[in-house]
């Protein structure tokens, strides 16, 4: 018999709201655009897609693409290049731009933000890995259970070559697919069973 008082009610889950830091994105945007001499190292840990918003990942792919061609980032210049492109209302309007400058003290905990980032971005990736192997295991579709499997520790071995960063190592990959396994068992065990093929 299952004690399903310790279980997440499923309407719940639809609520959650994916892991994430509104504030060490802005201060891993403002820190790059008033210090551009640390964008190679904020690269080295995140990307664009390493962001949460479409806000955000605007920005950060607007000061990549300065960058690329040689040519200052800072607050005019990325306002400048947004308008031109015309995506300066998705990346909040100059209004944001400058409250985001306006805001951030400097640059020296901007590595600290970026690998805070890295690490939301991880951890939603692993959260939609569980929920695509989950779905296999519940809707097998004639594949064998080692074939789910092998698509499991594929997902999961994605995840964790993502998250290397050459300023740090992360969790292992025993821990990344244990943490896996727990997030489908507790899926299956709201029912108690695993349904066949």
């Amino acid at each position: 018999m299952n004690n399903k008082s310790s279980h997440v009610n499923p309407s719940e889950e639809l609520f959650k709201i994916p892991p994430h830091s509104l504030e060490a994105e802005q201060s891993v945007i403002g820190g790059l655009m008033l210090a551009n001499e640390v964008l190679d190292d904020v690269m080295a840990i995140v990307n664009q897609n390493d962001f949460y918003t479409k806000q955000h990942q605007a920005i950060f792919s607007t000061i990549t693409e300065l960058s690329r061609n040689n040519k200052p980032f800072d607050l005019v210049a990325c306002v400048a290049y947004l308008e031109s492109i015309g995506q300066l209302e998705l990346a909040g309007e100059k209004t944001y731009l400058v409250e985001l400058v306006k805001n951030t003290p400097g640059a020296a905990n901007i590595l600290y933000y970026a690998q805070l980032v890295r690490d939301k971005a991880i951890l939603r990736g692993l959260i939609k890995a569980s929920n695509e192997v989950a779905e296999s295991a519940y809707y097998p579709q004639g594949r064998e259970v080692r074939e789910i499997l092998d698509i499991a520790e594929s997902k999961v071995n994605a995840i964790a070559e993502h998250g290397e960063g050459k300023e740090r190592q992360y969790k292992t990959m025993d821990m990344l697919l244990e943490s896996a396994i727990n997030k489908i068992d507790e899926l299956f065990n709201t029912d108690g069973s695993i349904t066949g093929q």
